[in-house]
């Protein structure tokens, strides 16, 4: 027999009797444990840091506890996106409302909220039903618009609590209300200077389709006064994207500078008026509220303030001086 094979022999037999020894009999082994841990606390530090990097990077292994923390973590961030959302929006909404007031500054008027609960059957222009009726003060005809600044249309009906609205892409829109089958908008320059006159002829696939004339065309003259200014003259072009606002003595005065869209295309038309087509900011499909303008009974009207009457002297004894 080898030394080697001896001394692994011999180191077997003495753990087994070991192992059998009772427990007081081993205490006195401990007396070994200093002078051997004096001997290799040298060399722990580095061989634990040589087992680690052998044994490579440690897995953590997710549990139970840690999964729902994770599920937790994503609805919080969901309902913080949720949130801002929200408030993005909500600001949207208070800018255009502003906006919607300040375009009609001394129009005694007050919008009401109408969440819309029914489609027709064709997304791009069907008949509205929206929350709100003769209850709430809506009558026909009163204009509808969204988000303050945006037409939508006018209601055809008013029950107790609900009303029928007919947005201006609706093909019936001319044959339903018979004062606005043709109506007026003004091609918007810039936010400020409104250009030529954009006259409606057709409603086709979600979008207007009119005549442009300019100031000094003599078929304005008829449709009402000229709505042109600063630059419509010298023939200002007319490209997409410009803002197109409702501009028409015929439609009630809350509707006037109201928004009906942007220009979408522009085609060439007889004795140089293009043909327009117009598309509106506003997709029927993800509409969800209305606001609709009704008079308000409880505004003072806007009167310009009359100048003081001279004063006359009553007849009667004169005055006496004053020493």
């Amino acid at each position: 027999m080898s030394l080697p094979r001896f001394n692994i022999g011999l180191a077997i037999l003495i753990l087994a009797v070991l192992a059998l020894m009772p427990r007081p009999a081993l205490r006195t082994l401990t007396y070994f444990n200093a002078p051997v841990n004096l001997l290799l606390a040298p060399v722990q530090q580095s061989a634990r840091a040589g087992i680690v990097w052998l044994a490579g990077p440690r897995k953590v292994v997710t549990g139970e506890k840690t999964t729902v923390g994770i599920d937790e973590w994503n609805e919080m961030l969901r309902e913080l996106n949720q949130t801002k959302q929200q408030v993005d929006d909500l600001r949207v909404q208070v800018r255009d409302l502003s906006r919607g007031v300040e375009l009609n500054p001394n129009l005694p008027m007050r919008q009401v909220a109408a969440p819309v609960i029914g489609f027709g059957t064709d997304l791009n222009g069907g008949l509205l039903t929206v929350r709100a009726g003769r209850h709430d003060g809506v009558d026909a005809n009163s204009v509808v618009v969204v988000r303050g600044v945006y037409l939508l249309g006018l209601v055809l009906r008013a029950d107790e609590r609900t009303s029928t609205v007919v947005p201006i892409t609706d093909p019936s829109f001319s044959t339903m209300f018979k004062g606005q089958k043709k109506f007026l908008g003004a091609v918007m320059l810039d936010e400020q200077h409104p250009g030529p006159t954009w006259k409606l002829d057709s409603i086709s696939n979600g979008g207007m389709i009119g005549r442009v004339f300019y100031d000094n065309d003599p078929e304005v003259g008829p449709l009402g006064t000229p709505i042109t200014s600063g630059g419509s003259a010298d023939r200002a072009p007319i490209v997409p994207d410009m803002l197109v606002r409702l501009r028409d003595p015929a439609w009630p005065s809350s509707a006037q500078m109201l928004v009906i869209g942007r220009v979408e295309r522009v085609d060439p038309g007889s004795n140089n008026r293009p043909i327009v087509t117009v598309r509106p900011l506003q997709d029927l499909a993800h509409i969800g509220e209305v606001l609709i303008r009704i008079p308000d009974p409880s505004a003072p009207p806007a009167v310009a303030p009359t100048p003081p009457a001279p004063t006359t002297k009553a007849p009667g004894k004169p005055e006496k001086s004053k020493k």
